[in-house]
């Protein structure tokens, strides 16, 4: 029984014995003995006098240890507390609040990811570090610090909860031996223990629309906040607050703590706390100055840290002074904004001229650098060397108010460093030509850093990402892309990395016109897997302007404009496409084998199983026979065999794929072929390998960002556990599914999640999410009346709704099943048995199979249900 349960009932009869004090408190039993008859009522006068007040106090404290009992064993007994920070110092002032709101997410069981954002500068970094310190809760904090070259993963959740944990509080073997599967398994020892990750940092893990950008640790936090009975919680710090990429994502918050302005006893205690000359810093100021350069700093405290490092420099004016000029900036009617850049144009007048190299460097970086790299740089300019040994104590003396250091390595903030080196209208030609300098060498650096690391499959793309910006920053825009290419090892597969696509956008107009039409063709390729169909359309187009008459790239442009058409439904345009790409490079297999894949899944979508097969066979053969593209051709391939019932074909086509994976060694073609056998295991009823090989290639998958596979993988565990009858995992892996439903468009998504949630009795969501797949699927026959598996769709929804209290008659749906018939698109016999399973798991009671065995036999003739299990 769950703590919570627990609680309630324990409230409950709590309550009671409070109500029962209370009654003898006020004499009631009293009250009742009167109407006894006299004899028996004068006896007990005595006893109930003293009964009620003895009686009252003693009910009273079994209330108060009844409710009390459930909290304290939820509360592990007071100890020494691991402290997030290495220093008690003062407690948070005038945040009752922010303190209290996170206090109580701490304790709560329910929250489990806490989200805590603000504008940069305002404390909450030091709001998460005071409360974790004065939580009288046993817990290990595990910190990390996200920068531009370091993301956590999933894996690094697993690393910091796997050394943790109670043994004897876990339940069975994982899931599988994947990371998430053994996520899941190490949150069951931590039933009494607590655990705090800390992502400081966090918008570097997001994406232009505020979504976590990496698949794996998107799912990782959706484990952590669903999981049952356990303690562990991540706290997110952020500046902006992420955004939901599913439908039915519990894992963000309802209520995230939003930190406003700092408040001035915490800025003063922070100023009064900071190293170096107080005397000279801002701490020397009077309470009335102090309070006005609060109020000037937008109550940041970042800002007050480039007050002081200002002050602290030998150049640099008094604080006293300083904050007079401050002052006079804010009566210019400065913004913040501008009032930061003034600070850090002051600090760089301020520094010394090794400080100020050492600064510099710095901010060409933009990313964690260790002293040697930085020493490169410094000493690259055609200037007087500096020893290393001033180079680190000029780092170690930024370190005390505007440089971190983070593991060895020192970085300024990423907004700060764009700053200190960007050239404008009004720079002057050396000045623009140093700065140059400055950052191509680091670019150099960072190269040379990207060779020593070398590929290897566990290098996170993420850690050369600074390389690409600093020759962005430096104008070398087709170094740069080139510096892209080397680095998007999934461009070549055809599946390029979605988190350089913002990069692709910078470079896409300003490298050489030779190069723009590939470029152009991976951001329109990664604008439709995003959903944004217009401006993949306007990339696409761009390549068929750029081509220059090169049928090879028309062709390709074609093809993915046809797949936009298909996206949108209109299967008939789609087809064209595929057939004028075909057509336009009949010597290029790549175009070969892509168009033949698309007017098969054409084919497909209008129920003509023949023609399907027959087109995909020819895009497997166009192929070239060592090719990567193989791999893929023949995962659709054997899924085609599948629906047609050649299973001995369709494991034949698997085991090539496999076998050619291995060869190019590459996970993300493994994630492919692992996919596809997990459908041929489920197809020869072998229920548990299928669910291996799907948690496999999922896992393969989410961690190279492939949203396809990872779509497909899903929709093979829900249905294996919908055949296990295990509805509440099937609605958990369908939510999870949805996330990626737009880059297919699959509503059979959230048909599996509806029926999951029927056989759950949740009549409620499950009408809803019927009525989803209902309108949606109307929408798509509108565009196109011939689209089978819309009419599939629609007959499933009504068979779901038909269930439902007041639904409408099974007729409907068996006219949606039947509507395509006359015109020969009748669905192959692997398929028809795929929908009649679907159908079959609706059926609960026995009035339910009753209903539905019309729709049974119209998919399969004298079929009937099976047996209630």
């Amino acid at each position: 029984m769950g703590w919570a349960r627990r609680y309630k009932i324990r409230l409950v009869i709590g309550s009671v014995c409070l109500i029962i004090a209370m009654a003898l408190w006020t004499g009631v039993l009293s009250r009742v003995a009167q109407l006894l008859p006299e004899t028996i009522g004068s006896a007990s006068d005595a006893f109930l006098d003293v009964g009620d007040k003895l009686g009252s106090i003693v009910a009273a404290l079994v209330a108060v240890s009844t409710v009390v009992k459930p909290v304290r064993a939820a509360i592990p007994a007071l100890g020494t507390p691991v402290r997030a920070t290495t220093d008690s110092g003062p407690h948070l002032v005038d945040r009752a609040d922010n303190r209290a709101q996170l206090h109580r997410a701490l304790r709560s069981p329910r929250t489990r990811v806490i989200v805590v954002s603000g504008d940069e500068g305002v404390g909450k970094t030091q709001l998460v570090n005071r409360v974790l310190w004065e939580s009288k809760l046993r817990l290990t904090v595990h910190p990390h610090e996200v920068t531009t070259t370091y993301h956590p993963s999933a894996h690094t959740l697993l690393r910091d909860l796997d050394a943790g944990g109670d043994d004897s509080g876990s339940w069975g073997p994982p899931f599988d031996e994947s990371t998430l599967g053994r996520l899941e398994k190490t949150l069951t020892r931590y039933r009494k223990q607590r655990a705090i990750i800390v992502l400081d940092n966090a918008e570097l893990l997001l994406d232009q629309d505020r979504h976590v950008v990496d698949l794996a640790l998107d799912e990782a936090f959706q484990a952590v906040a669903t999981a049952r009975c356990h303690r562990v919680k991540i706290i997110l710090v952020t500046k902006v607050q992420p955004r939901s990429a599913g439908t039915h994502e519990k894992w963000l918050p309802r209520k995230p703590i939003k930190v406003l302005g700092l408040p001035f006893d915490f800025f003063k205690a922070i100023a009064l706390e900071r190293p170096g000359n107080a005397h000279r810093m801002a701490a020397s100021l009077g309470d009335d100055q102090l309070r006005r350069l609060w109020r000037n700093l937008g109550r940041q405290l970042r800002l007050a840290e480039i007050f002081d490092a200002i002050a602290d420099t030998a150049k640099g004016v008094p604080a006293s002074e300083l904050e007079q000029k401050v002052h006079g900036w804010v009566q210019d009617d400065d913004t913040v904004t501008h009032i930061r850049d003034r600070l850090l144009d002051q600090l760089l007048t301020a520094l010394n001229p090794a400080g100020k190299r050492v600064y510099e460097a710095l901010a060409a970086f933009a990313c964690p650098a260790d002293a040697d790299e930085i020493t490169a740089v410094v000493n690259s300019v055609k200037a007087e060397k500096v020893d290393p040994g001033d180079i680190q104590d000029e780092l170690d003396r930024l370190n005390r108010h505007v440089v971190r250091c983070v593991d060895g390595r020192y970085f300024l903030p990423h907004e700060e460093a764009l700053r200190a080196l960007r050239c404008g209208d009004d720079t002057a030609p050396d000045e623009t030509a140093r700065i140059r300098w400055l950052l191509l060498y680091a670019a150099d650096q960072l190269k040379n850093r990207r060779r020593r690391l070398g590929q290897a499959p566990h290098i996170d793309p993420v850690a050369f990402f600074p390389e690409v910006d600093a020759h962005l920053r430096a104008g070398s825009y087709t170094t740069a892309y080139r510096t892209i290419r080397a680095i998007d090892r999934g461009a070549d597969t055809g599946r390029p990395d979605q988190r350089l696509h913002e990069r692709r956008e910078q470079v896409a107009e300003r490298i050489r016109l030779d190069l723009r039409p590939r470029n152009y063709l991976i951001l329109g390729y990664l604008s439709h897997r995003a959903g944004d169909l217009s401006r993949a359309e306007t990339h696409f187009r761009s390549v068929l302007e750029l081509g220059g008459g090169i049928a090879s790239i028309e062709a390709k442009a074609r093809l993915h404009l046809g797949w936009i058409s298909w996206s949108r439904g209109t299967v008939g345009s789609a087809a064209e496409a595929f057939a004028q790409a075909r057509d336009l490079a009949p010597q290029d297999p790549v175009v070969q084998a892509s168009a033949w894949q698309g007017l098969a899944r054409c084919a497909r979508r209008q129920a003509r199983f023949g023609d399907a097969v027959t087109a995909m066979q020819m895009a497997y053969d166009a192929t070239e026979e060592l090719s990567p593209q193989r791999v893929s051709v023949a995962g659709r391939l054997a899924r085609l065999y599948l629906d047609t019932q050649q299973t001995d074909a369709a494991q034949r086509v698997v085991d090539e794929a496999r076998a050619l994976a291995e060869r190019h060694r590459d996970d993300a073609l493994r994630a492919i072929s692992l996919d596809a056998l997990a459908d041929v295991r489920f197809a020869q009823g072998h229920d548990d390998d299928a669910l291996t090989y799907a948690r496999q290639a999922l896992e393969l998958a989410l961690r190279h960002h492939d949203a396809f596979t990872a779509l497909q993988a899903r929709l093979t565990i829900c249905t294996v556990r919908l055949r296990k009858q295990q509805w509440h995992r099937a609605r958990r892996e369908a939510t999870l599914a949805e996330r990626y439903r737009d880059t297919e468009r699959s509503l059979m998504v959230t048909a599996l999640r509806a029926v999951a949630l029927h056989r759950m009795k949740r009549r409620a969501e499950a009408r809803h999410a019927f009525d989803r797949v209902f309108l949606n699927a109307k929408l798509r026959i509108e565009q196109d009346p011939n689209d089978a598996a819309a009419w599939e769709l629609v007959g499933l929804a009504l068979c779901g709704l038909s269930l439902q209290p007041g639904g409408p008659s099974i007729d409907g749906a068996v006219e949606a099943f039947g509507a395509l018939r006359q015109d020969g698109q009748v669905p192959a016999e692997g398929h028809a048995r795929y929908l009649a399973f679907l159908v079959s798991t609706m059926a609960g009671p026995r009035t339910d199979r009753a209903r539905l065995q019309p729709v049974l036999s119209s998919l399969i003739p004298d079929s009937v249900l099976p047996p209630v299990r």
